[in-house]
């Protein structure tokens, strides 16, 4: 009887933490890859900026400015382009990660409704 109940223990911690252990591990994850991508975007927008810094010191007349105020605005139709990309990118990894979460939780959901009528 104790090993019966023992068992019934283990089994329902079992179905308790694993879950949690599954959702754990799925947040850590995501939470790295999220990591990766904005230190990566970081990396490209200091680029830009930097980019940025050396052509303006490059100006030294009138066809010069010209040439950078014209680079100008395809920078910054590039770094608009780019903001929506990596928002595109982030919401795509967000809604992935609620898919991913579900899937964990009906999983969790199911094994409970498995253990009660086992009960």
């Amino acid at each position: 009887m104790s090993d019966n109940l023992l068992g019934n223990f283990t089994d329902q911690a079992k179905n308790v933490y694993e879950p949690l252990v599954k959702a754990n591990q799925l947040l850590f994850k995501k939470l790295e890859k999220v990591a990766e991508f904005q230190m990566e975007a970081f990396k490209s927008y200091a680029d830009m900026t930097g980019s940025q810094f050396k052509e303006i010191l490059e100006v030294r007349d009138l066809e010069s400015l010209k040439n950078y105020t014209t680079h100008q605005t395809e920078m910054a139709s590039n770094l608009a382009k780019k903001v929506v990309e990596d928002m595109k990118t982030l919401s795509e990894m967000g809604m992935e990660f609620k898919g991913e979460m579900e899937q964990v939780l009906d999983e969790a959901k199911s094994a409970a409704q498995n253990s009660k009528s086992e009960s």
